[in-house]
């Protein structure tokens, strides 16, 4: 079983690596090596003084680590650019670190994504030997750091690193269940504790949604009040969590360490929203890059994301049905919206009806193709000539200027405060019958979701 897991484990942290490039590279490497050694030391950069080209020390034994995560190793502007670095970032560190700490070794982490250390590289640290031989310096590619994941960590510390893989709890449950049988009983109880804990508290975190307090009089004194019986249901639910993870503890360590983890991610949403909710409306956008609205329901559906899945697993795993998934969601819709050939007007009418009768809309912006127009079920215009809606011609504007107008149009909060914060409880849904837009332009209209309550539609058509 050990095995299978290792090889799961591992499997997990070359992915990381593959997908690892720049900083998120830099930031998986000092998380691997402050696990494997609590003497290393990850250096902050700071303001202009950076990190002066130490990415991470051990001070007492003098070992330095200067790290490069290229997107490609085997480009040829990219070996030249890994040279240079190499040999600046020594030289700034010598300069800078030397007469701090020692310097007895210099290594140089590269995310060569295994494809091997171009040969030029290895020739300049061979350069570098020679002219300092009091120092050891060396290369620590992919292939070396995943020695250190599977020789110098144990499972549970692999497990800070790639988390836990659903296959591993059911495979340690199933083992666990041929030693010991569940006790059913205690397993039950402690579902319907759990399942009442959640339920509470996404109520409570609804709460501060801002159609319960924002339009009411003495707005912020509620909204106060909201917050405050959140921390103290926190507060009382603290001593049962505790107890729960014990009770696993006990009998499901794989369980145990994914509960705990599902308790600390869940804590750290919540005391985050906490905080930034008494802040001042156009600060907090400046910290979070959410409105209000925003920043509620994205932290809302985190949790329950986090929730849903983890109650999937536990179903899973005990092969009960005792933890219910919660359906409530707050996602922003941005979705494609896939149709037949001469189907469009067909998927037209059942995505407006659908919207028409949730009865959380604002407005309608249609973005067509002026030579082909699009057509409308009579009930369907009907509805259409009673709201608010604008139809715009998208393939006579570039990208960039329907995401202007968009902004313009939606804006709900802006960097300089020009605007009063206006939230919009009701969506504004905005329907793409083409494809008028590139990714870049996909990805602001995404930013812009973040400060606005807009959904959007992207109308493909299915290729065979």
């Amino acid at each position: 079983m050990d095995n299978y897991i290792l090889d799961m484990q591992i499997r997990e942290f070359k992915l990381k690596l593959f997908m690892s490039d720049g900083q998120v590279f830099e930031d998986l490497f000092c998380e691997l090596m402050s696990i494997f050694n609590s003497d290393f030391r990850k250096v902050k950069a700071f303001g202009r003084q950076g990190d002066e080209k130490n990415d991470g020390f051990v001070p007492i034994k003098g070992e330095y680590y200067q790290c490069y995560g290229p997107e490609d190793i085997s480009k040829e502007s990219t070996e030249k650019y890994a040279i240079k670095k190499l040999k600046e970032d020594f030289a700034k560190l010598l300069e800078k670190w030397n007469g701090r700490w020692e310097i007895n070794s210099f290594s140089y982490v590269i995310n060569d994504k295994y494809k091997g250390t171009p040969p030029s590289v290895l020739d300049e640290l061979a350069a570098l030997k020679n002219e300092y031989s009091e120092i050891l310096f060396d290369i620590l590619d992919s292939q070396g750091l995943e020695k250190i994941f599977i020789s110098k960590l144990n499972k549970m510390q692999r497990r800070q690193i790639v988390g836990i893989n659903p296959a591993e709890v059911i495979l340690e449950m199933n083992i666990s269940n041929i030693i010991q049988p569940i006790n059913d009983l205690d397993i039950l109880g402690w579902f319907k504790i759990i399942n009442n804990n959640i339920e509470a508290k996404i109520i409570e975190l609804t709460k501060l949604r801002i159609d319960n307090w924002y339009y009411i009089e003495n707005s912020h004194s509620i909204r106060d009040q909201y917050i405050e019986e959140l921390i103290h249901l926190l507060s009382e639910q603290e001593e049962m969590e505790n107890k729960f993870l014990e009770f696993l503890k006990e009998k499901y360590t794989s369980m145990s360490y994914l509960w705990s983890k599902y308790f600390k991610d869940e804590k750290e949403i919540v005391s985050r929203l906490i905080n930034n909710m008494q802040l001042d409306e156009f600060v907090i956008f400046g910290v979070t890059g959410f409105d209000y609205q925003s920043f509620v329901d994205e932290s809302v559906t985190d949790i329950i994301k986090m929730f849903n899945e983890i109650v999937k697993i536990n179903n899973d795993t005990f092969g009960l049905a005792s933890l219910n998934t919660i359906q409530q969601s707050f996602d922003k819709v941005n979705k494609v919206i896939g149709y037949d050939k001469n189907q469009k007007n067909q998927k037209l009418n059942e995505v407006v009806r659908s919207i028409a009768e949730s009865k959380n809309y604002n407005s309608f912006t249609v973005f067509q193709n002026s030579k082909k127009g699009f057509e409308l079920d009579l009930d369907i215009q009907k509805f259409f000539e009673s709201c608010p809606c604008t139809i715009l011609n998208g393939d006579r504007l570039i990208g960039n200027q329907i995401v202007e107008i968009l902004i313009s149009r939606f804006e709900s909060i802006t960097e300089d405060a020009t605007k009063l914060f206006s939230p919009h409880v009701r969506t504004h849904h905005i329907i793409f019958l083409e494809e008028f837009l590139n990714n870049n332009d996909k990805l602001e209209i995404k930013k812009l979701q973040k400060r606005s309550n807009i959904a959007v539609y992207y109308f493909e058509e299915c290729k065979d």
